[in-house]
């Protein structure tokens, strides 16, 4: 039951809250002299330190542990308990008198002692309980409580009647532990951490490498690579990829705080920290540092890739309260992270494309133009295909569907990382918000929109584009035969102006002309597909039969829009360009060397210059092969073969009739075309923000920021990323029950 969480406070008190409702009970065990009430410890029946430890069964989250100076047991959330060991403390009268003087005590509970101050039950091996107390007892139980062995003789170097200040039972060993000892109350600040694979017989000192003038608070293993261990202690956390051999700094912009508890956080392998002082901290998706020992044996290496979540963001409210008093999110999305070695990286970096594809190999998105470095590097896909093709010679992004493409439907993916001639891959899946009941026919519907939408889209900007290159030659044209004496000019001027006429009338059917002031502006056939794509968009729900119709509406009108391109392209576009060309007849093809006609449009592999048709005084323009200058093809950008002798230009072909996109490509060559990633990355130095804080509650409301995540390509060097933010603290113990 997730929803029921465990709370303590000094000295006893012991809560459970019902989070559905709210409701809160009591469940001390024996409510007779708890908490402060100003009674000194060896009045109570029960001694509980001031953070007296809950811990919930590894093995069972209906069963709660709590520590007073003998342990007790619920199954039922508190409504009883057994006890399950003896005092398992030094139990030492001289611990538990009255704090005070002669004129009144002061009994706060900050004074109580001998008592239990962490239990750890095995997720491997149920039955086997750690306990350490607050005057230096090991226990060991191997058969659920019945019997109890105090194994502190066995640990060399243990301070006498230090505080056991934690104990990592192994989630991978049965019989292994980790013990954690904080011995500053007695003036000795140094590390003291150890480790056993037998149940405590024997232990292992793993302090060397930890800086000798700071105290341990926390140790956890992690449950899928047994070798890497993370290290709270009063000034920051550490790390060590060989079980304790060595340990790295992991704090990076973590403030100077004390690392009190450390939780692996499984369905998306985050790293949390509660702090004293500093709120609690998360590193999100630690999977490069499980693996990263294996990952610096290989040139490029891909990290497995978690099972990441759409998550639909919202506002409940806009209570002050509740917007200043939130942690922030990390970035929504699947985190690609990938290796590179120092060769293959080499001094500047390498140019990487993280492409995505579906199972079937069909591309949904493709990353282009990241530099990788040397060490862990990360990308984040955010659940969406490429975007549109954008008009031509304006830049990708800010389209229909805002700044990327439709959304994707929850299932499985292949990330593929490309550096060079050499390609890793790796499948992931990703889910719709767990919140969201819908189909996953549902999903693909929604997808599939989506998908129509950036075809309209797509065609809609070629027409756009092939509208404004033709404008702009035509401009050009007339500006550059001022001041010329060109024969025909008059006749030229006319029909350049009457050409310009026709594309501005059309281009004001298809978007709103400058300046495009929203509101002040009817909507055209761009802003209306604009509306009902992002409608498609922007929720996890089917389309509805409004938005599917506006679609089909849409589609209908660009075809009338297509064919009275075609009209003005035979039209007016060409009776200037048969100006140009010194009145050749019409449908007489061109000579030399030039391209077969393509969708009604004769092409010349080089448009000619400007110096080439405005000649000298009274002689008009020669009828050339080169002479065709206004197209809807000029100053776009696909790459199309050159016959000999004539060089290849960059250009995209249009066809007017449908103002669809198409790439020729040069024999011989197989280009790679790097699109514009709809994600910013950046290389984050030691300095820099590398983890994130969390305040009172996750905001829902999503990132828009992105970022790569750098290693340094040796484990005993910083690793980690993300930002920081300041956070309100809490002072007592909080647990979950599911």
């Amino acid at each position: 039951q997730p929803w029921l969480v465990y709370s303590d406070a000094q000295g006893g008190y012991f809560r459970i809250t019902d989070t559905r409702s709210g409701t809160t009970r009591s469940i001390e065990p024996h409510p007779w002299m708890v908490g402060s009430q100003g009674q000194n410890m060896g009045q109570a029946r029960y001694r509980f330190n001031w953070d007296a430890p809950i811990h919930i069964s590894p093995n069972d989250p209906s069963v709660v542990y709590w520590g007073g100076n003998v342990l007790f047991r619920s199954q039922d959330y508190g409504y009883s308990w057994e006890i399950i060991s003896p005092d398992l403390t030094t139990d030492d009268p001289q611990k538990q008198l009255d704090s005070g003087g002669e004129i009144y005590n002061d009994n706060t509970a900050a004074e109580f002692h001998t008592t239990i101050y962490t239990i750890a039950e095995s997720p491997v091996e149920p039955g086997v309980i750690w306990v350490g107390t607050d005057d230096g007892n090991v226990q060991l139980t191997r058969d659920d409580g019945e019997s109890w062995t105090n194994v502190r003789d066995r640990v060399p170097g243990l301070p006498a009647e230090a505080w056991i200040g934690n104990i990592e039972a192994s989630p991978t060993e049965a019989g292994g532990a980790f013990l954690v000892v904080d011995n500053h109350r007695m003036d000795d600040f140094t590390p003291h951490v150890w480790e056993t694979t037998d149940y405590g017989q024997s232990w292992r000192d793993l302090s060397a490498g930890l800086p000798q003038d700071d105290y341990v608070k926390v140790l956890r293993q992690h449950p899928e690579n047994p070798d890497l261990l993370f290290l709270g202690m009063d000034r920051g956390l550490f790390a060590s990829f060989d079980r304790g051999g060595s340990w790295v700094d992991l704090r990076l912009n973590l403030p100077r705080v004390s690392v009190r508890g450390i939780k692996i956080e499984p369905r998306y392998n985050d790293l949390v920290i509660g702090t004293h002082g500093r709120g609690a901290w998360i590193l999100d998706d630690i999977q490069p540092l499980v693996e990263l020992t294996t990952a610096m044996d290989a040139p490029v290496y891909l990290f497995d890739i978690h099972e990441s979540t759409d998550w639909e963001s919202w506002n409940r409210d806009s209570n002050l309260g509740r917007s200043t008093f939130q942690g922030e999110n990390p970035q929504e999305g699947a985190y690609i992270d990938f290796w590179l070695s120092e060769e293959t990286a080499g001094d500047n970096g390498a140019q990487v494309t993280v492409r995505i594809t579906e199972p079937g190999g069909r591309i949904v998105q493709e990353m282009g133009s990241l530099r990788g470095e040397a060490g862990v590097n990360r990308a984040i896909w955010n659940f969406t295909y490429d975007g549109a093709e954008p008009i031509p010679g304006e830049e990708r992004g800010g389209g229909r569907f805002g700044s990327s493409g439709p959304p994707a439907a929850p299932g499985t993916y292949v990330a593929t990382v490309v550096v060079g001639d050499q390609e890793v891959s790796k499948e992931f899946r990703f889910r719709g918000d767990p919140a969201v009941t819908i189909s996953q026919d549902e999903y693909r519907a929604r997808t599939d929109a989506a998908l129509r939408g950036r075809a309209i889209e797509s065609r809609l900007n070629g027409m756009i584009g092939a509208l404004v290159t033709m404008s702009s030659q035509i401009q050009d044209l007339v500006g550059a035969m001022r001041g010329k004496d060109v024969a025909n000019a008059t006749q030229i001027r006319e029909q350049a102006s009457v050409a310009l006429q026709a594309i501005g009338d059309l281009e004001n059917e298809l978007r709103r002309p400058p300046p495009r002031m929203g509101y002040r502006q009817w909507p055209r056939l761009a802003e209306q597909l604009s509306f009902v794509t992002r409608g498609i968009a922007q929720a996890q729900a089917r389309p509805t039969e409004g938005q599917l119709q506006v679609l089909g509406e849409i589609e209908e009108a660009l075809e009338a829009r297509a064919a009275d391109l075609r009209l003005l392209i035979d039209g007016p576009v060409a009776a200037l360009n048969r100006l140009l060309e010194g009145q050749r007849n019409p449908g007489e093809p061109p000579t030399g060397g030039e391209d077969r006609m393509r969708g009604g449009l004769w092409r010349c592999y080089e448009p000619p210059s400007i110096a080439a048709m405005v000649l000298t005084s009274g002689r008009p323009l020669p009828s050339t092969p080169t002479a065709a200058l206004v197209s809807p093809r000029a100053s776009l950008n696909t790459i199309r073969e050159a016959p000999s002798g004539v060089s290849a230009r960059t250009e995209r072909a249009i066809d007017p009739a449908s103002a669809k996109t198409s790439v020729v490509v040069p024999s011989g060559r197989n280009p790679r075309i790097a699109r514009v990633s709809p994600f910013s990355s950046r290389r984050l130095t030691p300095g820099e923000p590398s983890t994130r804080t969390l305040r009172r509650s996750r905001a829902r409301a999503s990132s828009s920021l992105s970022e790569r995540l750098t290693f340094p390509s040796s484990p005993t060097r910083r690793a980690a990323r993300s930002s920081p933010s300041p956070s309100r603290r809490t002072s007592a113990r909080i647990a979950s029950s599911g």
